[in-house]
């Protein structure tokens, strides 16, 4: 038996839980595994030795209502009507005591019932279905799992593991789980796309270890709700996601990486003009159709809009074909998840930004009839309270399917309850079961799989909520579907020394005023701080804010002397007075609002729009970039104009009427180098005057206080030199 444990840490979870479903039965009302009999499977590497086989009489259960996984094959066949092929044994063949050697499952019956005493001598075959045999060896720490339950792997003592992560997608073999992708706002620089993870880790059921595979060609670098799913055991598909800022980049593009060569290849469509290619998004539903050939993807969001859209891609010819828009009567959504069964889609779950929706009522894609429609479910029963229950409303859940079943872990609302269940769905009935068994923990944004064998897996995630913000947790206390009141905490008081001026009353002069915050009733980053400050003492605090993710950069402020955004940047929770003041050497509207006028006009002056001189009116074709291309406007394009790089320039506060600053000069390389624009030499003539370019002296400070972690002074350094003439700008690799 694995004891449970926590191993989380900054608020996600990267324990990898393991759930081995035997004791799934479609026609129970309780769907819980037999509480009078655990049975604790463990298997090595080296010899091994079988004490034990037990037992289940089948007379008294019918097997036509199993929806069970295919736990194991103790011969080489097996067919799906339910008849198993045991060894060389004859069906009718009369059994004698035998011990046989598997680390698999054999499907519970419909009885629930175990013989204590092993096997029945004389019993046939076509009576029985077989638990595992014990397997154990004293040379090596087993592998070992509880059926029916979740239970904690135990990696304390494992120092090369992967960084806690969300987002990520997780797909599984017998053998192994492989993950990749995820974000980690704490993820250290030496990631190249911190706070994202560009990785593909796998973990060995067996040894119980982690490695992180060394990958060659051009992995994704959209790493956040993307879609995963294994075509085969060695070949991992990828489709979609987003970068950083979430919704400030997204993909439509497919990968696939051969997890024995461990190669990258992007899949390009056959139709890769058509109208028919999915959108850029990330948060969508994919399924595989193995009997025909194909994926189906549905929904998903490029950050601001949303989408309902079910699109198919034939693995055969590599084309994709629109098959429907989003229906008017069934709302649009993302972190949704699709089952497949009789050629049909179903949606399970998913939402907005300020919304999820409920699961009494599932929509149904008929791919045959190319119609949509909204199918009424059925509430599990309760046989203890009577009572009927559907699972609450949630998105950033996930869902794994086996044969005509999905099954639904986590997730959370926007009523920031976070879920811990298991919930299953028999698909032909639209039957919903709940199990009695739970993860240790709730959590959302996390991963889930089912292996062939039938175990299901889940890593990662985000544990706390504190009004869900998207890689960085801001605001309130979080409930738990399990546990919605803890007890009181003693107070963690903090101060804060706020810039307060109000243009409003002309006798008060600019001051610092100091507020007391107690961290055990305020979230974790300074934007809580301040919206609690705002809310429960002074309401007459101003500051901008808008997104809380990192992505519109309003809430730029100088907090403990660095230029940074108060959405993103943790409390310290030392005893020092946090000190927070207005951007530097700008104007101020009032209090933590900084006058941006003059940084936005410098930034409309560079003109940030794609210029052409074909003649051809932008938006009536698509203007082509090869991968390598495309590459070079990584780490400008990120961007969010926060101004937090030039209000920390020297030059700048010197300089601001005549020197663009390093935000607007990093955006005019941004658009000097892209192969597309072909107004580069108009561009450069403007920049060549003593102070617009030339004013930088490459401090650095910019790249060092950037909060997306850019490096503007290296896009400058890049941009003199076009300027001077050391260099030109590359010819692109296609032609428009």
């Amino acid at each position: 038996m694995i004891e449970q444990s926590s191993l989380s840490s900054n608020n996600l979870e990267r324990n990898v839980l393991c759930e081995r479903s035997l004791y799934l039965r479609g026609d129970d009302d309780t769907a819980q595994p037999n509480k009078q009999q655990q049975h604790t499977t463990t298997t090595t590497t080296n010899t091994i030795s079988a004490d034990r086989v037990s037992v289940i009489n089948k007379d008294s259960g019918s097997r036509k209502g199993l929806h069970c996984f295919p736990l194991i094959k103790l011969g080489k066949n097996r067919s799906k009507g339910g008849q198993h092929s045991v060894g060389r044994l004859e069906k009718r063949k009369r059994f004698k005591l035998t011990h046989f050697f598997t680390n698999l499952w054999w499907p519970f019956n419909g009885t629930n019932r175990i013989e204590d005493d092993g096997i029945v001598e004389g019993d046939t075959v076509d009576k029985m279905a077989f638990l595992p045999c014990k397997i154990c060896n004293a040379r090596l720490q087993p592998y070992s799992f509880t059926p029916g339950r979740f239970s904690l792997f135990q990696l304390d003592t494992i120092t090369d593991k992967p960084l806690p992560r969300s987002g990520h997608r997780i797909v599984s073999t017998n053998q192994y789980i492989y993950s990749f992708g995820g974000f980690n706002p704490d993820a250290p620089r030496e990631h190249s796309l911190a706070p994202l993870l560009q990785e593909l880790w796998r973990f060995c059921k067996l040894t119980q270890t982690w490695t992180l595979l060394n990958t060659r060609g051009s992995p994704p670098r959209e790493l956040v709700s993307h879609c995963q799913l294994l075509l085969s055991d060695r070949t991992l598909l990828v489709f979609g996601g987003s970068g950083f800022p979430f919704g400030s980049r997204s993909s439509n593009k497919l990968y696939t990486c051969d997890l024995v060569n461990l190669q990258w290849n992007l899949i390009t469509p056959t139709n890769i003009d058509s109208e028919d290619l999915p959108n850029e998004g990330y948060g969508q539903g994919m399924v595989l159709d193995r009997e025909n050939d194909c994926i189906y993807v549905c929904g998903g969001t490029n950050g601001y809009d949303y989408n309902l859209d079910v699109h198919r891609f034939d693995l055969i010819s590599r084309k994709w074909t629109k098959l429907a828009s989003t229906p008017s009567f069934i709302e649009s959504r993302y972190r949704l998840e699709l089952g497949l069964w009789n050629q049909k889609l179903f949606i399970i779950g998913g939402g907005t930004s300020n919304s999820s929706f409920p699961l009494d009522q599932i929509p149904v894609f008929d791919i045959e009839t190319r119609t949509w429609s909204l199918e009424m479910s059925h509430a599990y029963v309760d046989p203890k309270l009577n009572s009927q229950n559907y699972p609450g409303p949630r998105y950033s859940h996930d869902c794994d399917q086996i044969d005509d079943s999905i099954y639904m872990v986590g997730g959370t609302n926007e009523n920031n309850t976070i879920f811990n269940d298991l919930w299953r769905l028999h698909l032909p009935t639209l039957q919903w079961y709940k199990y009695g068994t739970h993860m240790t923990k709730p959590r959302y944004f996390h991963a889930v799989s089912i292996s062939p064998e039938g175990e299901l897996s889940t890593f990662g995630g985000v544990t706390t909520i504190q009004t869900k913000v998207r890689g960085t947790q801001t605001a309130t206390k979080p409930e738990t579907s399990e546990n919605p009141q803890k007890q009181s905490k003693p107070k963690r008081m903090k101060k804060f020394s706020i810039y307060r001026w109000d243009p409003e009353q002309p006798g008060m002069k600019p001051k610092m005023q100091t507020y007391d915050v107690d961290l055990n009733a305020c979230g974790p980053m300074i934007l809580d701080a301040l919206i609690k400050i705002k809310n429960e003492v002074d309401p007459t605090l101003t500051f901008r804010r808008s997104c809380r993710e990192g992505i519109c950069g309003s809430c730029a402020m100088n907090i403990e002397g660095t230029n940074t955004l108060a959405c993103t940047a943790r409390i310290s929770t030392d005893s020092s007075t946090c000190q927070i003041v207005p951007l530097p050497h700008m104007y101020v509207v009032k209090d933590l609002v900084p006058d941006l006028t003059l940084f936005y006009e410098q930034y409309r002056t560079i003109q940030p729009y794609l210029q052409r001189k074909d003649g051809v009116e932008l938006g009536k074709r698509q203007n082509l970039q090869s991968i390598k291309d495309r590459e070079t406007l990584d780490g400008l394009y990120e961007c969010i104009l926060c101004a937090c790089c030039s209000t920390s320039c020297p030059s700048y506060w010197w300089n601001s009427d005549k020197y663009l600053g390093p935000a607007a000069l990093m955006q005019a390389y941004r658009w000097v180098i892209d192969s597309r624009d072909q107004a580069t030499e108009e561009r450069l003539e403007k920049l060549k005057d003593p102070f617009s370019l030339f004013r930088c002296h490459t401090i650095m400070n910019c790249s060092k206080t950037c909060p997306k972690h850019l490096n503007p002074g290296r896009a400058i350094a890049e941009l003199k030199k076009l300027a001077s003439g050391v260099q030109s700008k590359p010819q692109p690799d296609l032609s428009n």
